[in-house]
């Protein structure tokens, strides 16, 4: 009498309980919705950039920035545009 395989079967604990894959699916897209706007920011700061706002390399005689993201966004834009240049375009 032939013998069978012995087979192993894999079971994912991660996604095996039925409460478990729902909530894993929910913090997926809760965090690609942030990542979304946080690219969307970015790409704010980035577009509205004044080399007259006050930032990291230039102080500026303004006292409001005129980026639309802010003053953080002006202070981010650039950054990023000192350090990558045209390249700070790409990631987001």
């Amino acid at each position: 009498m032939p013998r069978k395989a012995a087979t192993a079967e894999i079971v994912d604990d991660r996604t095996s309980s039925p409460v478990v894959a729902p909530v894993a699916l929910r913090v997926r897209e809760a965090l690609l919705i942030l990542a979304v706007a946080v690219a969307v920011w970015f790409l704010l700061a980035l577009a509205s950039f004044s080399p007259a706002d006050p930032g990291w390399s230039y102080t500026g005689e303004v006292r409001t920035p005129e980026n639309l993201a802010g003053a953080s966004g002006a202070w981010s834009a650039d950054v990023l545009l000192s350090l990558f240049g045209y390249l700070a375009w790409f990631p987001p």
